[in-house]
């Protein structure tokens, strides 16, 4: 699991009896330099506004 806050909330849901599974990580880049030089496992990216 990617992030450890995440995969301690699914931990916990389970623990407690609830059908869940780990959602997919994106991210969300505002600067268009900074999703070119990014090495992040995402499955998938967001651009923002390009004002």
């Amino acid at each position: 699991m990617r992030n450890r806050a995440m995969a301690e909330a699914v931990a916990g849901l389970e623990a407690a009896g609830v059908a869940c599974r780990l959602p997919p990580v994106g991210m969300m880049v505002a600067v268009l330099s900074a999703l070119m030089a990014v090495e992040f496992d995402a499955a998938f990216f967001s651009m923002g506004p390009m004002t």
